[in-house]
């Protein structure tokens, strides 16, 4: 699965929990070798103390010195591979060693080298193990006598404690780990909150159930809370003035309109039927643009509205009622079945606008029945209206929703019902049909996508 790096959420998770692993990694490593390095000083230390007991043990005659009698306070040297040992050489190939060693002889060089300060070293002792060794070459006083004094402990224990200290330090890191990025996930979870608050905000403004953005935002949020509020009410400045421009305009030519009506009387009384009809075709088609237009601004200007709900089964038997009044001969059916009681979010005047006009055109053409039906499809609202007419060739389908456009110029209407329909529809984000009704009619089927309750 991928993840979007074009999420803010997860560029700061991302980029901070990979600082933190780094960081701990990073940490625990050093934390380590330093503690290493403190229990080889400390070994290193504890050696220097045997050696230099081991040195201070030593008899000394004239031409000749000897081991100490006494044994070393550390009981370890008189266990056999107990891990401590002592050892002396000479330059005769004299050995002298502690108990410990048994039979066994630390490596050191053939020819013993001049006097010099601690040396420390890793050598391979008894059994094969690793031992960290402190070395040193002194002169017996009173003569030339050079011995190399040598001190070795098993360096396991060493590793033992660094390896249990690894494992001590890795929990504890994992641990540390864990609570940063939870917290690092809270932080993050906590300062986006005011995005989420924003993008609320602006779904209730987009649903017409708030006119701006409201409630308290950081200072970070606020300045571009501000320019959307402004960007909002520069866009219903608009609007109300498109509108305002589109009534002015459909005022505007009511009177040259009524003018020349007027004339055309004159015209048909002067029996000049030619130009009658020709003026009388142009005027019709003047009020078809004046019409359509003037329905398009008012649902455009309508859509800060949308956050209502309504009954579309109910609207749909009030149509029903007053058609039926109209159309006496036609039998208007509803089937609601289950979603009588179904809500849907749309301006009612845009519902009845939609359904008005497709009922309406439904009863023109039908010869006895109109079938309206209401569904629901993938929680998406579907009303349907059907009629048992004449019916639409499939070619003339896509032309019905062309503005002003009339199949049949002898039936009432201003040919601007389902260009509205459509146009109502999208904007809703929705969309409309056409398809033969199983009576022979013609099937429309309105589809309102997400916005039933």
């Amino acid at each position: 699965m991928m993840i979007s790096m074009r999420s803010i959420r997860t560029r700061l998770l991302a980029s901070s929990i990979l600082w933190v692993v780094l960081a701990l990694i990073i940490t625990g490593f050093i934390l380590f070798q330093l503690f290493k390095d403190h229990l080889e000083r400390q070994l290193d230390a504890q050696l220097r103390l045997h050696l230099n007991e081991l040195l201070s043990r030593i008899e000394i005659s004239e031409n000749d010195f000897s081991p100490a009698k006494t044994p070393l306070s550390d009981p370890r040297f008189r266990k056999p591979f107990s891990g401590m040992y002592w050892q002396i050489n000479t330059e005769n190939q004299e050995v002298f060693r502690s108990r410990s060693l048994w039979d066994v002889t630390l490596p050191v060089p053939k020819k013993i080298g001049l006097p010099e300060g601690v040396k420390y070293s890793k050598i391979v002792g008894p059994q094969g193990k690793v031992l960290q060794s402190a070395e040193r070459i002194v002169f017996i006083p009173g003569n030339s006598t050079k011995i190399h004094l040598i001190v070795a402990a098993d360096g396991s224990s060493v590793t033992k404690l660094s390896d249990d200290f690894a494992q001590i330090l890795l929990i504890s890191l994992l641990l540390l780990a864990a609570g940063l990025i939870l917290s690092i996930i809270a932080q993050v979870t906590i300062g986006l909150r005011p995005l989420n608050h924003l993008r609320e905000e602006l779904s209730l403004v987009r649903e017409g159930e708030k006119e701006l953005l409201e409630g308290p935002f950081s200072s970070e949020i606020k300045p571009l809370v501000d320019e959307l509020n402004a960007l909002i009410l520069r866009y219903n400045e608009l609007i109300t003035r498109a509108r305002t421009h589109a009534s002015n305009l459909s005022h505007g030519l009511k009177t040259p309109l009524t003018i020349l009506q007027n004339e055309v009387h004159i015209l048909d009384e002067t029996l000049d039927v030619k130009h009658s009809e020709i003026v009388k075709s142009q005027l019709k088609q003047i009020e078809r643009l004046i019409n359509y237009h003037l329905t398009r601004a008012n649902v455009v200007g309508n859509t800060n509205l949308t956050g209502q709900y309504i009954k579309p089964a109910q609207r749909i038997k009030a149509l029903a009622e007053i058609l039926g009044r109209v159309y006496e001969g036609t039998n208007i059916t509803i089937e609601d079945g289950s979603e009588i009681d179904r809500s849907l979010k749309i301006n009612p005047v845009d519902f009845d606008e939609i359904l008005g006009n497709l009922m309406d055109n439904a009863c023109k053409w039908a010869e006895f029945n109109v079938l309206v039906s209401l569904k629901t499809k993938n929680n998406n609202m579907v009303v349907s209206v059907e009629d048992d007419g004449p019916g639409l060739p499939i070619d003339q389908r896509e032309a019905v929703f062309q503005r002003g456009l009339r199949l049949d110029e002898n039936a009432p209407g201003s040919g601007l019902g389902l260009a509205i329909v459509r146009d109502i529809i999208e904007t809703y984000e929705g969309h409309v049909t056409l398809t033969d009704s199983l009576s022979g009619g013609v099937r429309v089927e309105l589809y309102f996508n997400n916005l039933i309750n």
